[in-house]
């Protein structure tokens, strides 16, 4: 039993006087379990043998005698495999008890579980018919995989032997109301004897009916007390349809299958604890030593933060145009719009948009044909998202964000324009605005944020006393509270300064910009457990400013002092979320180190940040405060508006709601994670430690994926996309990738100067089923995407909280791989471009806060020369150090670079084509894999018999087989086996025949099994353990002609009309020991029963070949064939054994059989291993786990039939040939 729970070898799960225990054992401990945490029912019942748990748990049994009722009801039970089956109807129990009617008592009810599902069980041909009867008529129905019948009339063969076994049991009252299956109503457990326990096998389950009785009798939760909730649909169909107070029922269940867990059986109780049942938190969590944190309940609020009813306008920044005309607003452009012609609205917007397409580009308007493609311009997701927020805030008109994809070209988009305008200014003449928008800002991310058009314009609002955090904030402040301060989420730069450094002016620039950006001053207090915003005055700001003297340190130390600087822990409810800290390393030279965190900035951010700080050093170093432009908003402002124009959840057409629709939609099961091949298993909970690899790939690759996106009207992040998902899928084995990507999030102008953290997260999931092109892929990326970023507005936070995917401490929700992608268009490739600080001479510094979000982060930035040519593709990948090695991700981007390369020569090819392994790489998974020997011509197959009268002829004297004392040459054994292959055949025995074995492990097993391939017939091993019906089934399915086994268990064939021959007949001997003709090699040599997948044992019938061939290339590092010496410990229905036998006996070897007695003792079989010297040892893990390697130093091992543990292998491995078969 302790094997089975733990996991040991599954074969034990295919018997029911194993598996029945086994549940009870479950039951009983689930139930202490409960009671541990506070939960102690009320009341309890039980569904057929779950009622001997509940008589236990109910106080009516003791465990001593719980424990006999079941293990003797299933040995009972155990008689009866074979012969019948059960199955699952969805009817009513009346209308099945009407379809039974013609069956004549050989199928009966055997469990009426709720109004709509019915359990029957018999004659196993009959339920056949009656499942096929339903099914055709559009009725659930399905078997059961048992292959008995519980609560049948097959159950009363067994009746006076259990009620006979079970009258030692002494029931008596119980503390806790017990509820009978059998009896439909409350019972004293007193009754509870051995006759109740057949009643309880014998009758059909009245569960439905105790389940009504329980909810009229006030029970409010129903609890499921097993491995896998079975039996809570039932519970709440009858719940549902009991009456109107059903719905205050809660039907739970324990653990799931696959998540058997301590994290699902916590889950388990806060969903009791949910549905109203009182939780001993204190205790249960006591052991765990948890933190008490205030949970963020204004996500739950029904509080609105409503804009003032102030004009929304706001100012505009206008640019001189050409025609000054297109500058008129309102009303009266409206109605001079509709006055013009169709050509001069056409010329007048042409004009428009030309300027803006001139402006994105840094090129002279007239250079801006109408009809060229704007890909071909090199156009990307940036630019066509800053050209789309230019021309929304140009018209007025809410633009999608595909806009310029759907529209490809400047006369199409103008056309589209044209029409959207006319039908504005039909429904609002004054909707109209048609101004040219301000100069472009850097840009540093992949798409611009929200659809802007749809919300409200972004203006100061009145703060209320307590300030929300934004949606994005709410995550990393919920994470910060949970783990505890640390740098996993900072945001570092480090900037190397030549020149003549004015520190104290450096270090009140630094105060200026804390000082204009609110983002940088703000604290997240909780009051009564609600996170808020607070500003800190600008002069209480604190941000740490050290200048440290830094000369001559070596640079391990210098580098140290920066990744400190850089892991800086900030206590976010008393601390501002900046840092900075300048290093002098010489005369003329110094380290500025910046670290935010990333509640307050992101990586668009550093924009704004860098350009005031420049413009703040270069005033002070002037002995002037620096004179700001207003911004014109502040990221309170951001909040506010953000949660108004995103309305309410619970409003069907708020824009979060019909968004969420979207999401839901295009992630509907999807799977839990990505299973990425890691170089160590997860740990339970990451520990958010990271490393980072760093990328460069050439200008020329760079140029080959443009191309690709041109001609295919997508992008080079939509290129870089797809073949990231190509990788991801090959190395993960699924066609369901998942890959994450941000927005920045600024889709209001008003934000393009401000910092603060507005980057959102999409999800892009990708189907790579089918085999298709590259460039059939890549036309689902583009079009994903796009319908990703017309439902950008959804924060991720929110996202997660409604799909409500499993949540593991082990990986990060939804998305566990992220892809970054920054395009610096016409930007010269040097280092810190932009950021001027005076005349000194600026370059980054790599930082490094060895932290990582989730599994993989590629970061990735395409390059360009001052002249605007290709400069290559560089970045970084960050990756968990607590599954993965620094070398195996270095291997992934040399595969994802393969990956692109391969598909950008050739977009047409199929995805199955693409190589991730080089010439080196298989050259060794030939050698790993022994290639060289599995792909060599192989000798036609022979059969067994063939083998072994060859192995004879070359040693007849060698010792092929030895048993407890006893020993026998090659060609004592193999006269041995001729002589009883010749009185086989006279009982039939030939190629298409079988013959039966039912034998212990002996020496006279060998030879049978010998003989019966001799004569051409298949060997079907009978294990003498098995239960009567399961005998009779298999002789009844397969047909053996004849029987051998010995006298000891002859009586067991007694009753099966079938040839018996003893192994030790005095006839054997009168028979010739010559050779029958050889039976050819695909001949069936054997028959083996398994349980089968439907609960009814199947033959697996095996070839003569399929078995010569195992042996034609042994593993590598087992002594020389003659030097084997093999033990036989497998019974003869487990096809170990036919390893063991022939592993031995074709190669020369010798077999020891280990004896019944000794293989039940793991003491006595290491000692018959030790004596016999045994050197080839093949075993399940399970059963070398009992074994010592003691005093077996070299036998080799050959392992199979189930996973092997690592501490099993450190165990045995060491100076030994291990080999892992499974």
């Amino acid at each position: 039993m302790e094997q089975v729970l733990r996991g040991g070898d599954e074969s034990w799960l295919t018997r029911v006087d194993v598996v029945q225990p086994a549940l009870f054992a479950v039951m009983v401990s689930l139930a202490a379990l409960w009671r541990s945490c506070g939960v102690a029912p009320d009341m309890v019942m039980g569904h057929s043998q779950g009622e001997i748990a509940a008589a236990y748990v109910a106080g009516g049994l003791s465990l001593d005698d719980a424990a006999m009722v079941v293990a003797l009801r299933s040995q009972a039970i155990a008689e009866l495999v074979g012969s019948g089956g059960m199955a699952s109807i969805g009817l009513p129990a009346a209308q099945v008890g009407e379809q039974l009617a013609g069956y004549g008592g050989r199928v009966s009810i055997a469990a009426v579980n709720s109004p709509a599902s019915t359990v029957i069980s018999g004659d196993p041909h009959a339920l056949d018919e009656l499942v096929a009867a339903c099914v055709a008529r559009g009725v659930f129905a399905r078997r059961i995989p048992v292959d008995y019948a519980s609560h049948s009339a097959q159950v009363e063969a067994i009746e006076q032997r259990l009620v006979a076994q079970l009258s030692g049991i002494c029931p008596r009252a119980g503390t806790v109301p017990f509820y009978s299956t059998v009896t439909g109503e409350q019972l004293s457990t007193e009754a509870l004897d051995g006759r109740y326990w057949y009643a309880n096998l014998r009758q059909p389950v009245q569960f439905e009916q105790v389940t009504r009785v329980l909810i009229e009798q006030g029970c409010r939760a129903l609890i499921e007390m097993g491995p896998h909730p079975v039996l809570t649909v039932a519970m709440t169909e009858t719940a549902e349809a009991s009456s109107a107070q059903a719905t205050s029922v809660a039907v739970l269940g324990s653990l799931r299958r696959d998540e058997g867990g301590w994290t699902r059986f916590i889950t388990s109780l806060a969903e009791a604890n949910v549905a109203g049942v009182s939780v001993d938190w204190a205790t249960t969590t006591a052991p765990h030593h948890p933190t008490r944190v205030p949970l963020p309940t204004y996500a739950f609020q029904r509080q609105r933060y409503w804009l003032s009813g102030r004009s929304v306008g706001g100012p505009q920044r206008r640019s001189v145009v050409e025609d000054r005309d297109a500058a008129t607003s309102g009303s009266a452009l409206g109605q001079r719009w509709a006055g013009l012609s169709d050509e001069q609205q056409q010329s007048m917007l042409l004009q428009l948009v030309c300027a803006h397409v001139a402006t994105v580009l840094g090129a002279d308007p007239a250079d801006i044909e109408a009809d060229r493609v704007f890909q071909d311009r090199g156009f990307d997701s940036l630019t066509a998202v800053e050209l789309r927020k230019r021309l929304q805030t140009a018209t007025g008109l809410a633009l999608s964000p595909t806009v310029v994809f759907d529209h490809p070209t400047p006369a199409a988009l103008t056309q589209h324009l044209r029409e959207e305008i006319t039908r504005t200014t039909e429904e609002n003449p004054g909707a109209l605005t048609l101004l040219d928008a301000p100069a472009i800002d850097q840009l540093t991310s992949d798409i611009e944020g929200p659809i802007s058009g749809r919300f409200k314009p972004l203006v100061p609002v009145a703060r209320p006393a307590v300030v929300p955090l934004s949606f994005a904030q709410s995550r990393l402040w919920f994470i910060d509270q949970f783990e505890g301060p640390s740098p996993t989420y900072n945001v570092a730069v480090a900037l190397r300064l030549r020149g003549e450094l004015n520190a104290n002016a450096l270090g009140a620039a630094l105060a200026d910009v804390v000082g204009r950006h609110e983002s940088l001053r703000t604290v997240f207090p909780a009051v009564e457990g609600i996170p808020q915003q607070v500003v800190v005055p600008a002069v209480w700001a604190d941000f740490g400013w050290d200048v440290v003297d830094a000369t001559g340190w070596p640079a391990s130390q210098l580098r140290q002092a920066i990744d400190s600087a850089a892991r800086y822990s900030f206590n976010l409810a008393t601390e501002i979320p900046l840092r900075a800290k300048l290093f002098t390393v010489a005369d003329g030279e110094h380290l500025l180190v910046i670290t935010v965190h990333h509640i307050a900035t992101d990586g668009a951010s550093f924009t704004p940040l860098f350009a005031d700080l420049g413009a703040a050093y270069a005033s002070r170093c002037a002995g002037q405060a620096p004179v700001w432009v207003g911004l014109p908003v502040q990221y309170v402002d951001y909040t506010l508006w953000q949660r108004e124009n995103l309305g309410d959840l619970a409003d069907n057409h708020s824009l979060v709601a019909t968004q969420l629709a979207y999401w839901e939609h295009a992630l509907a099961g999807m799977p839990e994670r990505l299973e990425l091949p890691t170089d160590r298993p997860y740990p339970l909970v990451e520990d958010h430690r990271g490393g980072t690899v760093a990328v460069e790939w050439t200008a020329g690759l760079q140029e080959r994926v443009a191309r690709v996106a041109r001609e295919h009207n997508a992008t080079s992040f939509m290129v870089v996309q797809a073949a990231l998902a190509v990788l991801l899928s090959k190395v993960s084995a699924s066609t369901d990738v998942a890959v994450g990507f941000s927005t920045a999030g600024r889709g209001d102008s008003a934000l393009d100067g401000l910092v603060g953290f507005f980057l959102n997260t999409l999800v892009l999931r990708t189907d790579l089923s089918g085999d298709p092109t590259f460039t059939q892929l890549l036309a689902q990326v583009r079009e994903r995407c796009l319908e990703a970023y017309k439902h950008q507005d959804v924060p991720f936070e929110l996202l997660v909280e409604r799909l409500q995917p499993a949540r593991s401490m082990t990986h990060s929700p939804l998305i566990q791989v992220m892809l970054t992608w920054q395009n610096f268009a016409r930007q010269v490739n040097e280092p810190a471009a932009g950021v001027v600080l005076g005349d000194l001479e600026v370059t980054y510094t790599t930082v490094d806060t060895q932290t990582v979000v989730m599994d993989l982060v590629f970061s990735l930035t395409e390059l360009w020369t001052s002249a605007g040519e290709p400069a290559g593709i560089a970045g970084g990948v960050e990756f968990r150090t607590d599954v993965f090695d620094t070398a195996s991700i270095e291997a992934l981007m040399v595969r994802l670079e393969r990956v692109l390369v391969e598909m950008t020569a050739d977009p047409g090819r199929r995805l199955s084509s693409v190589d991730l392994l080089d010439v080196d790489e298989h050259a060794r998974l030939d050698l790993w894999g022994n290639s060289a020997v599995l792909s060599a011509v192989s000798t036609a197959p022979v059969s067994i018999p063939s083998v072994f009268s060859a192995q004879v002829a070359r040693s007849p004297s060698a010792v092929a087989l030895s048993y407890q004392g006893d020993s026998w040459s090659y060609r004592e054994l193999d006269e041995a086996a001729n002589r009883l292959a010749h009185l086989l055949a006279g009982h039939g025995a030939a190629p298409g025949e079988c013959v039966a074995l039912l034998f212990e492990r002996s020496a006279q097993a060998i030879i049978a099994i010998l003989a019966v391939l001799k004569t051409g017939a298949a060997y079907l091993p009978i294990d003498p353990a098995l239960p009567p019906a399961r005998v009779a089934f298999m002789i009844e399915d397969a047909g053996p002609v004849a029987a051998i086994t010995t006298a000891s268990v002859r009586p067991q064939l007694d009753e099966h009309n079938i040839a018996v021959i003893d192994v030790d007949d005095p006839r054997i001997d009168t028979r010739p020991c010559t050779e029958l003709a050889v039976p050819a090699a695909d001949d069936i040599a054997y028959i083996i029963y398994t349980s089968g997948t439907t609960g009814v044992p199947k033959g697996v019938a095996v070839t003569h070949g399929s078995v010569t061939q195992l042996f034609d290339s042994p593993f590598a590092g087992l002594p020389p064939g003659p030097e084997q010496v093999w033990s036989q410990w497998h019974p003869y229905s487990f096809d170990f054994s036919v390893w063991e036998i022939w592993g031995a006996l074709l190669g020369g070897g010798r077999l020891v059989v280990v004896p019944e007695s000794v293989a039940r003792s793991a003491t006595d079989f290491h000692s018959l291993l030790v004596s016999e010297r045994v050197n080839v040892l093949s075993q399940t893990p399970s059963a070398l786990g009992m074994l010592s390697p003691e005093g077996l130093p070299s036998v080799a091992l050959v392992v199979a039939g189930e996973a092997c543990s690592a501490e099993l292998m450190d165990r045995w491995a060491p100076g030994r040939v291990m080999i892992n078969a499974y």
